[in-house]
């Protein structure tokens, strides 16, 4: 009876150590930055075709694009997003990294997907858990929105170090695709392009949509 105690004992000790997923706090404070954009942007949701995902820029200069993706797709009802960004700090020590931790957004908390994320730490060895989300712009500046059209939504977030590699993606999406199904939204947080003139960028958009028009993944890698 004694030994069934200390293992029960050392159990309990074992549950009250467990520690909690983790709080990011915002990074962004002024809700009007976000508001504005969002009255400019009134374009009508797409109700006439499911959108299964959408790629938005990360910077606050583009408020006004950011809020038009998420209008475009404002007419689905999501239970799940998996929102992948940059890991522009290399912070992971990984080619990937994920949380099951809350973010806390001007228009409220946007939970993290605890089960999927767990699935996904499984599924992929090249994924880390990580608390690099406290500082990484390319979820914090998004996350407001989601908040906003997709209150009920839990999110999967994935950090992508820039210097990761074709074979690793290749891995991510097998792991990912598991959790993919109707009431799940794909958002790309993007850079875009960095540093080029105008009509330079705009070049190099359209190859982008080209490549994604194809629906050829070997079109994006090249």
């Amino acid at each position: 009876m004694g030994l069934i105690a200390l293992l029960l004992a050392c159990a309990a000790g074992a549950a009250v150590a467990f520690e909690p997923p983790p709080r990011f706090a915002a990074m962004y404070g002024d809700p009007s930055v976000f508001e504005r954009s969002l009255a400019k942007e009134c374009v009508e949701p797409a109700d006439s075709r499911r959108v299964t995902g959408i790629t938005v820029p990360h910077h606050l200069v583009a408020t006004d694009l950011i809020a038009r993706g998420f209008r475009c797709a404002s007419g689905g009802s999501y239970e799940r997003i998996i929102l992948l960004s940059p890991d522009h700090f290399r912070r992971s020590r990984l080619p990937f990294a994920t949380t099951r931790g809350t973010f806390e957004t001007v228009f409220g908390d946007v939970a993290g997907d605890e089960s999927a994320v767990s699935s996904l730490l499984a599924a992929c060895p090249k994924v880390a858990e990580s608390a690099l989300f406290s500082k990484e712009h390319g979820f914090h500046a998004v996350l407001p929105f989601v908040a906003r059209f997709f209150p009920k939504a839990k999110i999967v977030p994935v950090a992508l170090r820039v210097d990761s590699k074709r074979e690793d993606w290749l891995v991510l999406v097998d792991a990912l695709a598991p959790l993919v199904d109707s009431k799940t939204l794909v958002i790309q947080s993007t850079d875009f392009s960095h540093y080029l003139d105008h009509g330079k960028a705009r070049r190099r958009d359209q190859q982008t949509m080209n490549a994604l028009a194809l629906n050829d993944p070997e079109a994006v890698t090249r």
